[in-house]
């Protein structure tokens, strides 16, 4: 974990902890999801006979953000299911944060073939922070080819990272 999310995510850590998980803070970079993730995949890659590679965040090379959509796409199913229960109907509109991707993939499997369904990932803007100093934001609009958490992507790209839904 990113030393950032460490502590932001102190009484998770504790529980990671009492389980037996030895969390490795990541001092580099942003200190955040991304940079861990790259630190997770070099040691991975340095020694991939005793490594395994595991992640719960729809990042990194195929077949991992593929893989945390099947074992996540429950939620939609769920979801889904619950709803038509519920209401006798599909919602109107999705919304979903997108920070790892995991809660959000998760949900928005259950509708992708429901183009009735409107669907929204949201990201926090993060207040007063400046935009240069949050390199972990999820950009929106144009889709451009990139490399990022060890992995050529087809990212979402905008110019104006600082531009909110209004």
């Amino acid at each position: 974990m990113g030393s950032i999310d460490v502590e932001k995510q102190a009484p998770n850590v504790h529980r990671m902890k009492v389980l037996g998980a030895r969390v490795i803070p990541v001092n580099q970079g942003t200190h955040t999801l991304k940079d861990a993730v790259d630190a997770a995949f070099v040691a991975y890659l340095q020694d991939p006979v005793t490594t395994m590679y595991a992640i719960g965040s729809v990042v990194g090379p195929h077949p991992f953000p593929m893989m945390v959509r099947d074992f996540q796409s429950v939620v939609g199913r769920e979801a889904r299911e619950q709803f038509l229960t519920m209401t006798g109907a599909l919602p109107d509109t999705l919304m979903a944060c997108v920070g790892g991707g995991s809660n959000a993939i998760g949900l928005f499997s259950g509708f992708l073939d429901d183009p009735e369904v409107e669907i929204y990932g949201v990201e926090p803007e993060g207040g007063q922070v400046p935009p240069e100093t949050m390199p972990r934001r999820s950009p929106t609009g144009r889709r451009e080819r990139s490399t990022g958490s060890n992995a050529i992507s087809f990212r979402m790209m905008r110019a104006n990272l600082c531009q909110s839904i209004q």
